[in-house]
């Protein structure tokens, strides 16, 4: 299996979301297990999809722009992850939020946010969703 991500990135953009890349994956694989087993070309069976948003809130941080105003700009998804997850009053991780990561996971990380995932119907019940997931986490986990 494998997922094909593709990138947009815009030259000379001057607002907020230019922090926040949108990926959008292909999950595809073999028609036969046996076709994986001998490396007979690339995966032609579509899987699913997946998207995801990273937020690069340590160059917003940077840059003294805002992680508001990036997510707020980038779509309503991102915006209502920001408000799961950030304290409106004071701009700072909801303390839910820091019980569960830890406030020191908290302090150099920028944001991941899995908008969708999407397995066709057909592919469903075998754990292909927890594996793309899985591996989407520590792709951009650095």
């Amino acid at each position: 299996m494998i997922i094909k991500f593709a990138l947009e990135v815009w030259c000379g953009n001057d607002e907020p979301n230019r922090y926040v890349y949108q990926y959008r994956g292909e999950i595809l694989d073999y028609e036969d297990e046996e076709d994986e087993d001998v490396g007979s070309g690339d995966p032609n069976v579509k899987v699913g999809e997946v998207e995801v948003f990273y937020v690069d809130r340590m160059r917003i941080i940077d840059d003294g722009e805002s992680v508001f105003a990036a997510m707020d700009d980038t779509d309503s998804d991102a915006m209502r992850c920001y408000e799961a997850l950030i304290d409106q009053e004071y701009g700072d991780w909801k303390e839910e939020v820091k019980e569960l990561i830890g406030e020191d996971a908290l302090i150099h990380d920028n944001l991941l946010i899995m908008n969708r995932l999407n397995i066709e119907e057909r592919f469903r019940g075998k754990g292909i969703g927890a594996k793309v997931a899985d591996e989407v986490i520590k792709t951009f986990s650095s």
